[in-house]
Parts: C-alpha cells; structure tokens; sequence
C-alpha cells in the first residue's frame, strides 16, 4: 500500500469547449499577467493574497481545501502557490485548512501546495477559467511521528548534559509512551526517562575504562552478524590476553567504547518511533600498538594478570618526572609519562612488574637526501644517517614497502582529493592532535597547522616534492613534517628518541609478535580491519599457542615466535627450534608470522598485489615428507597445513615404524598435492595445485571478507575461511561444493562404520579362537558377548578406538599398542601387530576427514583413497 496520496483537484466551474479556449487562454496569457506587474486589485481573496497588488482584467477565485492524506484533516499554515512564467500568486490555509485566493482567469498555472512536516506537492498545468474554481489537495506527512533528540553538553565522563526529545503525532494515532533510552555502550543514568527535557549523567572514566577493555577482550562483531561462511568462534580466545602489559588499544574497539548511543523513542497505536541522539566520550586513551615504548604526554593503559589483589606504585621513574598513577588499586591502572626513561610499575600485592619506557618520536625520513632521490634517484625516502648507520638492511628493505610512501602518494592525489588530517593517525608518525608530544612527531603545533594553513593539502600532484624543496621562497617547505611523514619504523616500534629502550634493550620491549602491533592501522572500521578478521580466525588461538608454544617442535607451527624462528633456520623438517619465550610471551600465527614487516611490496588486496609473505613459490621438504613446488604464496600455508607425520604410502609400509600414528590436522596440503594415502597412486597433484597461490587464491583473493569488517568488502579475506560460493568462480555460476562434500562424507561414514565393524569382528575372532584382550589394564576382554562397539578416535595423535564392553557405563579408550593378546594363535602380540589394513584404512580415514574441504582440495584424490580403504576392508 502506497503512503504517499496524490493531490486531489477539483474543479465545479462548467467546462465548455477545449479547442477554442485553449487558444483563446493561450492568447490572453501574457496580457493580464502583463497588467499585472503594474499592479492591480486582487480584490479580496479571504484568507490568502495574491503576491502582486492588483489584478487587471477577469478574476477567477480559486478556493479549497489542504488535508492531512492520513486523518483528512485541515492542515493551517499550508502555503499554496498559483505560478505562471512571469509571476505568482500566493494563499495560505486557515485553523480549518481552508484557503480563497483570486487570479487571473483563463490562464494556465503550475500550482503547488506545500506545508510545514509535510511532503510538497505541484499540479501541472492548471487552467483556471470562469469565476469559481475548487482545488483541493491532501498532503503526506514526512512521517507518521515526527520525533526529534538533541543533548547539549561536552560528552566527557562524568558530565551532566541536557538531553531534549520532541515529537509531533502527524497520523493521528494515540500516544502511549515517550522516553528516554539508551540502546549499548557504558549505561548513562537518565534523571527523568519519560520527560522531553532531561538531565543525563555520563558514566566515570572507570565504568569507560571497563567498556574499553571489554571491548577489546571480545568478538568484534556479533555471531548473527558473522557473513555465512565464519562459523561462530564458540570460545573466544582472539582478544586481550591475560598478561601483565601495555594495552594494545585498535580504532574500532576504541570508537565503540566512546559510544554513548542515545535515542528518544515515542510508542503510539500506530508504532514506535525514534530519533537518535548519538554521542561520542572523549576518553584519555588513544590508538596505540600495545608496544612497553610509549611517547611523552600520551596516556598509558595498563594491565595486569588476574590477580587476587592490587597495589600498583611506580616503584622507579625518570628524574624529573611528577607522573602519578590512576586506579592504583585496580587491575589496570593507567598514567601519563611526563619525561623520557623508564618507569617501572610493581604491585606490591603478587609483585607483578610492567616497565614503560617513554620517550620522543624522531622520524627516519632526510629531507634533503629525500629531494635529491626525487629528483635524481628512485624517488623514494632516504634516511637520517643516525638510523640507517645501524640498520641500513632493514631501512633498504623498508623504503620499498608501501609503508614506506603512504603519506607520499596520498599528498599527491591533487585538486578534489579527500586527503586529510583523518588519514594522519596512520600514515605518518607521532600524530595526535590531542596530546602535547612536545612538537616531535606530525602534530608539531606550529608545523603542522602552518601546513594545514597553507593549502596544500588536495592542491597538487607534485605536494611531496614541495614540501621537500628548500629553494628560497618556497612557503611549502615543511622538513620537520617529511622527517615523520609515511609508515616508518616507530610507528611499530614506537618512539626511540631518547629511548633507553632503544639504546640498552634490542629487541623486547621495542618489538612485540602481538598483532596488535598491526592493529594500530589495519583494526580500523570498515577501511582496514582486517585484524578483526584476524580475530575470528583459527589463527588467533592463544590457548592452542600457550598450550603447544613451549615444545620446539610444536612451537613452530603453533606459535608465530616458533614459526618465525624456524623460517629464519629454512624451515628444516627435523629442527626444532630453541623456545626463548614462555606461557606470558607466546603469540599464535599472527600478521608477521606470515608478513615479514620490513619485505618489499607496495601493493595489497587488488590484482595487481605485490605483498609478499615469508615462503613464496615452493616450500622446503615438509614435516610430511614431500615437497610443494610451483604453489605460490600458498607455499607459507602448506608449510603447517601438512600431516606432518613424514612421508607415508603403500611403498614404504615395511619401514615405517609408527604405523599407528594419525595424521596431524589440517591436512590440505597433502591432499591438495596428491600425497601420504595408502591404495591409491600418491605424487600426481591435483587441478588445485596449479592454481596460482594454490590456498590464498581460495581463501582470501576470491573469497570477499566480511563486510562488516571491510569497506565495499575490499582487501582480501583475513578470517580464512572460504566463501561458499568460491567454486563458482571458477567451475561457474550456481556451481557448489555441495555434491562433491556429500559423497565424500557419505564415503567416509561407510568406511568408518567398516573399520569400526572390522576391529569387533577381529576382537571377537581373537576371543572364541582361546584369547583374552587387555585393554591397557582397563578391562580385560574374554568372551565375545563383552565387545558391544568400536568406534573410531584418535589419541595424542596416534590411532585410537573407543571399545564399548559390557558392564562398564563409559567407552575404554585405548591405542592399538596398549591392547595385548593373551593366549590363543596370537598371544603375546598387541591388536597394533594385527591390524595392518585397518590401520592404513584408518589413515586414509583421517586424512581425508582432518582436511577439513570434505574432498574439496582434491577429489579425485580423496575419492580414490576413501574407495581403495573400503575395498581393502571389505577384501579382509
């Protein structure tokens, strides 16, 4: 049904004959509109006047009525305009609707009526003839009830402002409720709900610090807005970590936390309506890499681990500093560094210890060596001798990066470019506004708002190398700012001018694995949150690092410490690699695990990427025997994707000494390369293998990531998982991975049920032939009655089954190891001597049902594995 009512005209005035007088009106229309403008009696048109004087020649009078389209009402105050090409005559409605106005007569008219909180509408083309004419309209209301919310006051924690909601019910329904509400965010106590004007007490700065922290601690977005092909993360262990530390604070879980969503919401019969009042809490922490250098004058968020109490002193300080501690007694107090040095913060409760140190930015960027590169050389930054003295490799590899020309590039971008101080924060150095860094970074006060003054912001293509021009009289010469402009290395590894922690300690506390790092830039909303996508990811298991970090073996595949490590030693399968770090220092597979910050690129999440990642084009021998050549950038992938076990098929069985072990999951790679199956030909990879970027083409160039977390779902997909619908993309549209997923899995339940099947017949076999079966001093088995089931598990990574006996409520899980023969033909054997073909039917089991795809990765494959274990079985 249509809300929106045409105008209703009316006209009693007796028509005669079109032709004649549409010539006749055509004729005279110019001549009184013409008398008109000299002025002319409009005689006395009631409650509306013509906006002319007088009105020479024949008059009509034109009256009606202006209605409200939902209750039929007279709308007062509506404005109604007679218009020609030369002029105009107006009216406006009483109390009752009602207007009379008095124009020329036989002309033609385009009359518009329009009113206050109403949609205007126009009547083309109206001839007004005779004496008397009736036009009547009805109007839409721009809405049923218009509700209007505005607060006056600074938002800041613990404020007092002045919250004022109105409503007009335009439909004519009855009121029911009007009030105050408050939809998320840190609850604000509202004095009076229900009244239209009203106090609002914002929150204190700790119920702000506790949303801010919840924040970070938490999903980013919610399991309904997950897109479809995110499954729900369950327990989460993406968030802020349980560690004594500086909080790593990204623009999104900030922003959320500054939120102070308000709404005046009015309930009629017709409905609920509302009208938001939106605020944001300016709060003393701001966007920072959760790295222990700090800069000066910026507010530092601590936290420490849970713990039974607090009493946090800053046990040792800089000499001059007058820093103090906020919320000493809690878990997270917070201070601000007023002088460069370390601080030392101690609970004197646990003795738990945090040590900041603070100092200046510097920048890495030579104005002059720069202007010459421009000019003369390859046009990319140059370094302060300072710097690059010590790092020249990194400093190489950094100035042909994109981070190294983000500031560069967009400075250029010329006239009806967007560039602007909100595109600052992330790419240059030491910019916020907000805090007094002592002119060190690109907020330098007398710099930087010199340059914004100057104009050259969105002016030129050639900004960048004005601002590095010295020539006299060059008013866009801006060093100070070039020094700091780009990404550069204190945006990672924060400021290291007089920095202890830069001259004493290399290393920690100036770098950190955590991908909070990243999430300085890249966890901003829409544009670049591709750390939240992180987020909801496999990777970003913390408890599966700290669980496995610690083992050199385990380490390199689930910890990014581990895995860069073991990359730098050329990923040889049979070195583990030596832990440096511990339970409190232990990262998952976070951005630089793959991303090696400082490697050239300059270009992501188009087709035209040059990002690099750590193994491109072929791995190294793998954990799982083989090697992948020719995979692209899905090389870093398969590098832990594998089954990790060494290399297992049919022609090496005889050797093979753990014959029981399963294959470690996720098990892509060998699938996806035709590799470790048993009663199938292995070494001929399947069509994926040829993909360019084998996994990351899938998985994250053609499978768009979600767009809640991804401005017009650009850049590429960082949660991992593959779209549902990505095997259109290439096998066409409508095409799935459906069919193939349900014969693989109908294929795997058949041979589960065989083998399960198999290992209680072979029991029983074993018991009526004299035996009696151990299970591992659980049981012991000596009647066949006893075996009620089997089902297949898998135990510490060996070949597992789950034996059902009699009597007992809970299933034994035993290895095939720990299950001894006793007496009978094959006494003094374990059921791991005897099961040769259920144990490499088992494999291929798991192999295919580790991997994940359901046969996805390579069906061929999968298929013929499945099939030549269930024909072994059946064979047995």
């Amino acid at each position: 049904m249509s809300l929106v009512s045409p105008i209703t005209v009316v006209r009693r005035a007796k028509p005669s004959g079109i032709g004649l007088l549409v010539i006749i009106a055509t004729i005279l229309l110019a001549i009184p509109l013409a008398y008109a403008a000299k002025g002319g009696d409009p005689g006395k048109p009631g409650s509306g006047s013509g906006t002319n004087t007088k009105t020479p020649g024949p008059t009509a009078t034109v009256s009606g009525t202006v209605s409200n389209s939902y209750t039929g009402f007279g709308i007062a105050g509506a404005e109604i305009t007679f218009a020609t090409l030369t002029a105009s005559f107006t009216a406006t409605t009483d109390g009752s609707g009602i207007y009379t106005i008095k124009v020329p007569a036989n002309a033609y008219y385009d009359v518009s009526f329009s009113a206050t909180n109403y949609d205007s509408q126009t009547v083309a083309g109206s001839l007004i003839k005779g004496k008397n004419n009736t036009l009547d309209a009805t109007l839409m209301p721009v809405a049923r009830v218009i509700v209007t919310a505005s607060v006056s006051g600074t938002p800041a924690p613990g404020a007092t402002l002045t919250a004022t909601g109105s409503y007009l019910i335009m439909d004519g329904s009855t009121l029911e409720s009007a009030e105050w509400v408050q939809s998320e965010g840190t609850p604000a106590a509202i004095s009076d709900p229900t009244a239209l004007v009203t106090d609002v007490q914002v929150a204190g700065l700790a119920a702000y610090k506790a949303e801010l922290l919840e924040r970070l601690e938490n999903p980013p977005i919610t399991e309904d807005q997950l897109p479809p092909n995110v499954p729900p993360t369950g327990e989460y262990f993406g968030g802020l970590q349980d560690r004594d530390q500086v909080v790593g604070i990204n623009h999104l879980a900030l922003e959320r936390a500054e939120e102070l969503p308000l709404a005046f919401e009015v309930t009629t019969s017709s409905g609920t309506y509302s009208a938001a009042a939106d605020l944001t809490v300016a709060l003393p922490w701001h966007v920072n890499p959760g790295l222990k250098t700090v800069p000066i004058n910026s507010a530092a968020l601590l936290l420490g681990k849970e713990d039974a109490a607090y009493a946090w002193v800053i046990q040792e300080r800089p000499n001059g500093s007058s820093a103090e501690l906020n919320d000493a007694d809690s878990r997270s107090p917070w201070f601000v560094p007023d002088a460069d040095g370390t601080y030392k913060i101690v609970n004197n409760v646990s003795g738990a210890e945090i040590s900041v140190h603070a100092g200046l930015w510097h920048g890495v960027i030579d104005p002059t060596l720069t202007f010459d590169s421009v000019m003369y050389g390859d046009g990319r930054p140059e370094g302060d001798e300072n710097c690059v003295g010590c790092h020249t490799d990194k400093f190489e590899e950094w100035r042909q990066t994109g981070h190294a020309e983000i500031f560069t590039q967009n400075i250029n971008s010329g006239p009806g470019g967007h560039y602007g101080p909100s595109c600052f924060g992330c790419h240059t150095v030491g910019f916020n506004p907000d805090v007094d860094s002592l002119g060190t970074g690109f907020d330098d006060k007398f710099n930087y708002l010199t340059f914004i003054a100057s104009g050259l912001l969105n002016s030129s293509t050639e900004a960048w190398t004005m601002m590095l021009d010295n020539s006299p009289g060059n008013e866009f010469y801006f060093p100070d700012l070039v020094r700091v402009a780009n990404v550069q290395c204190e945006s990672c590894h924060g400021p290291q001018d007089y920095t202890e922690a830069h001259r004493n300690q290399p290393g920690s506390p100036r770098v950190s694995l955590s991908a909070d790092v990243c999430a300085s830039c890249h966890g901003e909303p829409l544009r670049h949150a591709r750390f939240q996508q992180w987020q909801l990811s496999k990777h970003a298991d913390y408890e599966l690092a700290r669980d496995e970090g610690e083992s050199g073996n385990c380490s390199r595949c689930h910890s990014a410490n581990g895995f860069i490590a073991w990359t730098e030693a050329g990923n040889d399968p049979d070195q583990n690699v030596t832990v440096t770090w511990d339970a409190d220092s232990v990262h998952p597979q976070t951005c630089v695990a793959c991303h090696d910050p400082h490697h050239t690129g300059t270009t992501s999440g188009s087709a035209e990427t040059n990002a690099h990642v750590r193994i491109e084009g072929n791995t190294a021998v793998l954990v799982a025997g083989f090697q992948a050549l020719g995979v692209g950038k899905g090389a870093v992938c398969m590098t832990c994707h594998n089954s990790r076990r060494g290399l297992r098929n049919d022609s090496n069985w005889d050797t093979t000494t753990d014959k029981d072990r399963a294959p470690h999951p996720p098990t892509q790679a060998d699938l996806v390369m035709g590799e470790n199956a048993y009663f199938v030909t292995v070494g001929e990879p399947g069509k994926h293998a040829i993909v360019e970027d084998t996994c990351v083409n899938c998985h994250m160039e053609k499978t768009p990531p979600p767009d809640l977390l991804a401005y017009n779902q650009g850049g590429t997909n960082h949660t991992f998982f593959a779209s549902e619908d990505v095997c259109s993309r290439c096998h066409g549209e409508g095409f799935t991975a459906d069919g193939v997923q349900e014969a693989t899995a109908a294929r795997l339940a058949q041979l589960e049920s065989l083998i399960e099947a198999k290992y209680v017949s072979m029991m029983q076999d074993l018991v009526d032939g004299g035996a009696s079966i151990d299970l591992n001093g659980a049981a012991t088995i000596t009647s066949a009655a006893q075996i009620e089931g089997v089902t297949l598990s898998e135990s510490r990574g060996r070949q597992s089954i789950d034996v059902k006996v009699a009597g007992i409520d809970d299933p034994i899980t035993v290895n095939l190891g720990n299950v001894d023969i006793i007496g009978g033909p094959s006494g003094g054997q374990t059921l791991y001597d005897v099961s040769d073909v259920l144990m490499k039917a088992t494999w291929n089991y798991h192999l295919v049902g580790n991997d994940g795809g359901l046969g996805v990765h390579n069906q061929a494959f999968s298929t013929a594995a499945l099939n030549g274990a269930i024909n072994a079985v059946n064979a047995m």
